[in-house]
């Protein structure tokens, strides 16, 4: 099984309470052989895609905030991929431009809201 986890930012651009805890839900589910991978924004994608503790950070470019909502082109194209390979998508919320994500491109599979 493969979940996608799905909030604003995330490792390494930054480490706050909710990207713990989607760190500690990736880490664990993973003793159980489900694989996660997490979608957010980064002023630099590329650079801060990485691998995390046996979990893949993908990033995608943050183009503008506003009222603290990032927002994203590419993170529509990447959303869709990932879900696309995904089992479940999992969204963290708050994070209005994710609303967003869900009604462009709905997954057609199980979510989750956090």
């Amino acid at each position: 099984m493969r979940v996608l986890h799905v909030f604003k930012t995330y490792y390494p651009d930054t480490f706050g309470g909710v990207e713990r805890t989607i760190h500690a839900i990736a880490k664990g589910a993973g003793l159980h052989d489900i694989q996660s991978d997490v979608l957010s924004l980064s002023r630099e994608p590329i650079a801060n895609s990485v691998e995390f503790d046996d979990h893949m950070a993908h990033k995608a470019k943050l183009d503008f905030e506003f009222a603290s909502t990032g927002f994203s082109r590419a993170a529509v194209t990447k959303f869709k991929q990932l879900s696309a390979g995904s089992d479940i998508v999992h969204y963290h919320f708050p994070w209005p431009f994710m609303d967003l994500l869900h009604v462009l491109h709905p997954p057609g599979k199980p979510t989750v809201v956090t």
